[in-house]
């Protein structure tokens, strides 16, 4: 199997977009749990 990514740019610009947003959201949700759990104490 080959990596070679050859499809239209804007494809994989569109992927990496939907990467970021989920890593955005997964860093917002752990922001609030951190601080519910630091409220909590």
């Amino acid at each position: 199997m080959n990596f070679i990514d050859n499809s239209k740019p804007s494809e994989r610009f569109s992927t990496l977009r939907k990467l970021g947003i989920g890593v955005l959201v997964i860093l917002i949700l752990s922001f609030y749990i951190l601080s519910f759990i630091f409220l909590s104490l």
